[in-house]
């Protein structure tokens, strides 16, 4: 996200600490208010600007929010049944954002969404077996004690039981299909609107996932 919105060099928000202050993520590095910023570019330019974040790790603490007139970062906890998925929830407080706005003003807005990396903590929000798992990954994988391990599943992506290689990579494009859906209804809701053809659209991932490819999941 900092290379996203900064064009910088992820490592220009990265701080070195004294070792007890090390293992605190918040402490460990922050975007630098000097550095550049795409929001204050489009905001210079005249356009409205806004932030809907589905991580608290983005949020204005860590240096993320010059140059967004409207910035906010979803609340931590679960939304009630009524409210939908927590993506649909971005997508709704994005909306009701640029409902507000004149159809001549320009407008840069970014949204972001967690749930390719929230799944791999929590239960199965989407419905299952969509992809059936490859027959290549029929194995079980390991589990090691942290994340930067080789040939082992990271225990913070184990879900428990004897699921295989080939169910995670499933499960994984199942989440895939539910946010390319999510994805979807509002650039139909932007047709709808007739904004679609007018916005320039990108659809940006900030890590992948390897799933075994070169020793690493």
């Amino acid at each position: 996200h900092v290379a996203i919105l900064t064009g910088s060099e992820p490592t220009v928000a990265r701080r070195f600490l004294v070792t007890e202050y090390e293992g605190l993520a918040e402490r460990r590095w922050r975007v630098p208010e000097r550095g550049p910023h795409l929001a204050l570019e489009f905001l210079a330019q005249g356009y409205a600007t806004a932030a809907f974040l589905d991580d608290e790790q983005l949020s204005a603490a860590h240096g993320f929010a010059p140059g967004f007139q409207h910035f906010e970062v979803l609340a931590a906890e679960e939304p009630e049944a009524w409210e939908g998925s927590r993506s649909e929830r971005v997508v709704r407080r994005f909306w009701n954002w640029l409902g507000a706005l004149p159809s001549d003003r320009p407008w840069f807005a970014y949204l972001h969404f967690h749930e390719l990396e929230r799944f791999w903590s929590e239960p199965p929000t989407r419905a299952e077996g969509f992809f059936p798992p490859r027959a290549e990954l029929d194995i079980l994988p390991p589990v090691g004690n942290t994340d930067s391990v080789f040939f082992a599943l990271p225990r913070s992506r184990w879900r428990g039981g004897t699921r295989t290689l080939g169910g995670y990579e499933a499960l994984y494009d199942d989440e895939i299909r539910a946010l390319d859906q999510e994805l979807e209804r509002l650039f139909a809701r932007l047709r709808r609107a007739e904004r679609f053809d007018a916005t320039a659209i990108h659809v940006l991932g900030t890590h992948g996932v390897q799933f075994g490819e070169a020793g690493l999941y």
